[in-house]
């Protein structure tokens, strides 16, 4: 939070990282990521990769803020990695959030 205790771009970082660590032990060999989606400076959605072949953060974060009936439209991701863009076990995940 800025020192008027408005919350800023290093805390929603901070709370991606937060999310990122509960997939310790379970994504390898992927690393551990978090994100959070914020719109009007409300969370609006939340994930993390749960276990290695399972839908990465940026889209949990996604289908968590659609699930509770948000429109991300205009919104800002948070994540500490760059997104995917390829097909592995899973789509890329940029294809989502574009």
């Amino acid at each position: 939070m800025n020192k008027l205790g408005v919350p800023n771009d290093e805390f929603y970082m901070k709370i991606a990282l937060r999310l990122a660590k509960k997939g310790l032990g379970f994504v390898n060999s992927n690393p551990p990521v978090g994100a959070v989606i914020v719109k009007g400076g409300n969370i609006i959605g939340k994930g993390y990769h749960t276990r290695f072949g399972a839908l990465h953060a940026e889209r949990e974060a996604l289908l968590d803020a659609k699930k509770n009936g948000f429109d991300i439209s205009g919104a800002t991701m948070y994540v500490e990695l760059v997104p995917c863009d390829h097909y592995e076990k899973t789509p890329p995940c940029t294809d989502e959030i574009i």
